[in-house]
């Protein structure tokens, strides 16, 4: 069977088995893995809370709840750029998620590259492959 993930949300929140073995494999909720998803699709230049917020439909404390999960498990990373950049940002992929001031930072949050999400689902498939090798060899 040949499955390949989507770069469109709808696609693979459509997609029950690509969308329910990516919540098991990362042990996510639904909420969480579509926070991530929102962020693959936001991969050029990355996303702040705000357009999470605005993006995903819910408050700014359950998505801090979704970012703090994800970071935990290194499927996103977070860093500090000037407001300027992150328009300059938006601009350059000509991507609508510009903040209307230059002044100020805040934190970008990018889902990982696909080469790490790829490496990251390997190791617990492998992992997994171990505890059941040994589960199953012992009875």
């Amino acid at each position: 069977m040949n499955v390949s993930i989507s770069r469109s949300l709808v696609e693979v929140e459509e997609n029950p088995l690509v969308f329910n073995t990516l919540k098991a494999i990362f042990d996510l909720t639904k909420k969480q893995l579509n926070c991530f998803l929102t962020l693959r699709l936001k991969q050029k230049s990355g996303s702040c809370i705000k357009n999470l917020v605005d993006n995903t439909n819910s408050e700014r404390s359950i998505i801090q709840k979704h970012l703090k999960v994800l970071l935990e498990k290194e499927l996103v990373i977070r860093e500090s750029v000037s407001l300027t950049e992150f328009n300059k940002r938006c601009v350059e992929h000509n991507i609508d998620n510009k903040i209307n001031t230059n002044k100020g930072y805040l934190y970008i949050y990018s889902a990982i590259s696909d080469k790490e999400l790829f490496e990251k689902i390997n190791k617990i498939l492998e992992k997994w492959k171990k505890i059941l090798n040994i589960f199953l060899t012992e009875n």
